[in-house]
């Protein structure tokens, strides 16, 4: 091995040893079994909401969204083809959901029914509930502190 190689090498361990240390307190009275805090992402809020939403949802959101629909103009057009096999939309642009919640209880219900999500169901002992949300409310939803995660319910399908 030449020497330029092995001094290559050389400083290729000391830039990994120096990368893998830990930071150094600077504060004397910071104890080292004081938890350090965490780190906090700066995501908008509608981002972080957005995070919340299942992708096949967000997929046909955007499609109504660049064909022009609004809650306007809904009942006009034929909101129901935006349906597929997973998401399924009807004639008034809401979508069928699922949303995981932190509890059920009638006040977060009565929550969403302000938000006009219709036709609410409850799974008993599980933490979900079905409806469906207008499309246009989607994000709003998803921003409440309870909801957890929106995705399409799982349809049975023939063999």
């Amino acid at each position: 091995m030449s020497a330029v190689r092995r001094w290559q090498g050389g400083w290729l361990v000391i830039l990994l040893m120096t990368s893998c240390q830990a930071p150094v307190a600077s504060d004397r009275t910071a104890s080292p079994e004081a938890p350090t805090p965490p780190v906090v992402a700066s995501a908008k809020p509608s981002e972080q909401a957005t995070m919340k939403i299942a992708s096949l949802i967000q997929d046909v959101i955007q499609r109504m969204r660049d064909d022009g629909l609004t809650p306007a103009n809904v009942a006009t057009r034929s909101a129901a083809d935006y349906s597929n096999p997973f998401v399924r939309v009807d004639a008034q642009g809401r979508i069928h959901t699922d949303m995981t919640v932190t509890q059920v209880t009638p006040e977060i219900m009565a929550d969403l029914r302000a938000l006009q999500v219709q036709n609410l169901k409850t799974h008993a002992g599980q933490t979900i509930i079905q409806g469906w949300v207008p499309f246009d409310r989607v994000v709003t939803v998803a921003a409440l502190p309870f909801v957890q995660h929106i995705r399409p319910p799982r349809y049975a399908m023939r063999r």
